[in-house]
């Protein structure tokens, strides 16, 4: 029972997020995902805590690509 836990999933606060929603596309010419900066892990629900750099509003997504 003595083993040193896992580290490796977790993510750098504050680090560039690409949140991907393929469903959210409407057309093949836009971009497929919305820049976000990582603020960290919800409570309540599995996933990310995102800022939309665009609109500056905060949501959870578990679709994400870490830059």
């Amino acid at each position: 029972m003595n083993k040193i836990p896992d580290y490796q999933h977790l993510k750098v606060f504050g680090c560039f997020v690409v949140a991907v929603n393929p469903y959210m596309v409407k057309d093949k010419l836009q971009p497929p995902g919305v820049p976000c900066l990582f603020l960290g892990y919800p409570q309540a629900q599995k996933g990310y805590m995102l800022l939309n750099l665009l609109d500056q509003k905060r949501f959870v997504s578990r679709d994400v690509i870490f830059f």
